[in-house]
């Protein structure tokens, strides 16, 4: 890691912790403390005065009242009708969040390293699509970053693996953290980590198995006569609720049967009754890893037969159900001596030194390393049909290929002299345009200059779509007849912030108080 271009660092954004890593000058990864002399910071927000407080004094805040505290919006990334409004009136997007969140790790960060932390490696779920990883880089702005990759967690986890193992073979990462699942299948050979298959569900993670324990024990302690949180005049009934099920269920994790303190007094549950609680979210992720194993060997070969490794990471992998789960679908007893809060940070952290060496024209503290991800969705436009009878999505470039990618489609005008040609690019790999996301919302159409001579009904545009190496996605548009080109397509993200919003949240953050 060099000052030449501002110290780098690798993040992993989590919904319940973050974690920021580098490399050192021998190669080797080390997570770097925050001020309070931790590893990981509590992703929890408390907005109050004008000053935005970040990590364990916010998560003991919502001990007393959780009204400005905020908490959990990794899921929410990109989500243009989320936002939390606190008592002031404020309304805050989840990217203003995180916002907050890398400033106070990577303020941290640069005390740790002595020098000032302005760009990132910043992980994200894998299945997360276009406007989520659009959203964290946004995100990362707001910061004050320079984001220099959206790198996906599991290969960020494999990545930290081979740092000590360079040829691991078939690997399979289960990653199952506070608010995001992946599941990532990918090949380690001489340095190089391909990705082959990936599947997942970014609504689905700890934070969830926290709401089952926590609907269990209300509905308990309203049986035996006590309040009930979600009618409680108590600001805080529901914060320490909280915290008392989240304990329990780390607690779960090593005892056989765990307490839970209430208002009317001790609740005791076990391993059994938690593993009923949490059943049906068990089964989603067996779906998604058979998925992903389903595709893997269409796609590689790959099978649980010739598999060389199971990876878990993410702190909800400490669950022993998990682990039961993972070892009964793979034939594998999973490898566990990846730190599971820590290792997507180590990952993001090597990706960071490969992208720093390379900016430096120099060899890298760990090697040569090459990362090759792939798409979890696919990109199309949405067209009439042959028959101009319906609306079809066409898919470009369809989801599991390789990053980046580009590929073009012609499409035909329908109208003599046709003036505008509307451009609605899609995530999905569905002919139909109801089961797709359209991610663009400008409808004014894409102008087509005057040619020498008016364009004729059915005259060919050439749209070519791109994913870049972070899946964030690239349009263009030409004269399919002359190979004219329309320009570039400025895409209006209906799922994200404008470029203005980016910097006013920008401007917003530097007038605060983060720490």
């Amino acid at each position: 890691m060099t000052e030449q271009n501002g110290l780098i660092v690798g993040i992993d954004l989590g919904t319940t912790n973050t974690a920021v890593a580098v490399i050192d000058e021998t190669g080797r990864p080390e997570v770097l403390r925050n001020s309070e002399g931790a590893n990981t910071t509590p992703s929890v927000v408390y907005l109050t005065n004008g000053e935005a407080i970040v990590g364990t004094p916010a998560r003991h805040q919502r001990l007393v009242s959780d009204t400005d505290v905020i908490e959990r919006v990794k899921p929410h990334m990109g989500d243009p009708e989320w936002r939390r409004v606190t008592s002031d009136g404020e309304r805050h997007t989840a990217e203003q969040v995180s916002a907050f969140i890398l400033r106070k790790v990577c303020d941290d960060a640069a005390t740790a390293l002595g020098s000032p932390v302005t760009r990132a490696v910043i992980t994200v779920p894998a299945y997360f699509d276009e406007a989520r990883r659009q959203a964290t880089r946004d995100a990362g702005k707001i910061a004050g970053l320079e984001v220099e990759r959206v790198l996906s967690e599991p290969t960020a986890a494999a990545l930290a693996y081979g740092l000590r193992a360079r040829d691991a073979g078939n690997v399979l990462v289960y990653d199952l953290g506070g608010g995001t699942f992946d599941v990532t299948v990918l090949r380690i050979e001489n340095g190089d980590f391909d990705v082959v298959a990936t599947a997942g569900d970014a609504q689905l993670g700890g934070a969830d198995f926290d709401d089952r324990l926590e609907t269990w024990a209300n509905t308990k302690i309203v049986e035996q006569g006590g309040s009930d949180v979600d009618d409680n005049s108590d600001p805080g009934a529901r914060g320490r609720l909280r915290e008392q099920c989240e304990s329990a269920k780390h607690r779960l994790s090593n005892t056989e049967s765990a307490s839970i303190f209430t208002e009317v007094g001790e609740l005791t549950i076990n391993r059994d009754e938690f593993r009923d609680l949490i059943h049906d979210l068990l089964q989603r992720t067996r779906v998604m890893t058979k998925e992903a194993l389903r595709q893997a060997g269409e796609k590689a070969g790959i099978t649980t037969d010739n598999l060389d490794e199971v990876l878990l990471v993410g702190g909800s992998t400490r669950i022993p159900a998990i682990r039961e789960l993972v070892a009964e679908i793979t034939g594998k007893t999973p490898n566990q001596r990846l730190h599971p809060d820590e290792a997507v940070a180590m990952g993001a952290a090597a990706q960071a030194e490969l992208l720093d060496a390379e900016a430096d024209d120099r060899e890298s503290t760990i090697g040569t390393r090459s990362v090759s991800d792939i798409t979890a969705h696919g990109l199309g436009v949405i067209s009439l049909n042959s028959e101009q009878t319906a609306d079809v999505n066409n898919v470009i470039i369809p989801g599991g290929s390789k990053i980046p990618a580009q590929s073009h489609q012609e499409f035909y005008t329908v109208v003599e002299d046709q003036r505008t040609a509307l451009m609605r690019i899609t995530v999905g790999d569905h002919s139909s345009p109801d089961r797709v996301n359209v991610i663009t919302e400008d409808q004014r159409g894409v102008p087509i200059p005057l040619p020498p001579a008016p364009y004729p009904k059915e005259s060919p545009i050439r749209v070519t779509i791109s994913y870049d190496v972070d899946a964030i996605v690239h349009v263009t548009a030409a004269d399919g007849r002359t190979g004219r080109s329309l320009g570039d397509i400025e895409i209006e993200r209906a799922n994200n912030l404008s470029p203005d919003e980016v910097d006013r949240l920008s401007t917003d953050l530097q007038r605060r108080t983060v720490r």
